[in-house]
């Protein structure tokens, strides 16, 4: 006769403490036999700039890479945000580059090209296209009158320039159809 052999306390410990560990991941959500894309067991896995790390006695939890903060996302959640350059979370959480500026070693500013200067203007910090800007032509605050438009020079700069069918006539603009000026100069 076969008799079944009931299990052994230590084996009853084992499966109690499994069953225990299953019943947990399906409350919290996670998920059997998932993991992050950098192992762990993460689930739903972790977003950019984290990692899945281990805890003692639980599961584990995504946390930021070196260099991360977590910081609230769009969506309500956390995301791993490095301040040095999130325009969004620049210098601190929540502290947001206002339109048009970029964060660069955490302060807000102008993104870095050639033509692009930030000028300080009543309303505030401007990034101005000093090379075809008209308000600021050449360099913040230089202004072509209504005679003039601001022309690419290609050196990262503009020049103010007299507009189409007027001719410069010693830093004014006059109407001349053959492209002289009215006193020779």
């Amino acid at each position: 006769m076969n008799a079944r052999r009931r299990p052994s306390g230590r084996r009853l410990v084992l499966l109690s403490a499994l069953l225990g560990l299953l019943a947990a991941c399906s409350s919290s959500g996670a998920k059997e036999g998932t993991s992050s894309s950098r192992g762990g067991g993460c689930s739903p896995p972790c977003g950019a700039n984290a990692s899945c790390t281990p805890t003692q006695g639980g599961l584990p939890t995504c946390d930021c890479d070196p260099g991360y903060l977590p910081c609230a996302g769009r969506d309500g959640g956390s995301v791993c945000t490095d301040l040095l350059t999130s325009s969004d979370n620049c210098g601190a959480c929540g502290a947001a580059c206002a339109p048009g500026l970029a964060c660069a070693d955490g302060g807000c500013g102008c993104p870095a090209y050639a033509n692009i200067r930030t000028c300080l203007t009543d309303g505030g910090l401007l990034c101005a296209d000093v090379e075809g800007d008209p308000n600021n032509c050449g360099g913040c605050g230089i202004v072509c009158g209504s005679d003039r438009f601001c022309e690419r020079t290609g050196a990262g700069m503009g020049t103010c320039t007299c507009n189409v069918n007027l001719t410069d006539c010693g830093g004014v603009c006059v109407d001349s159809p053959d492209g002289s000026c009215p006193d020779g100069g």
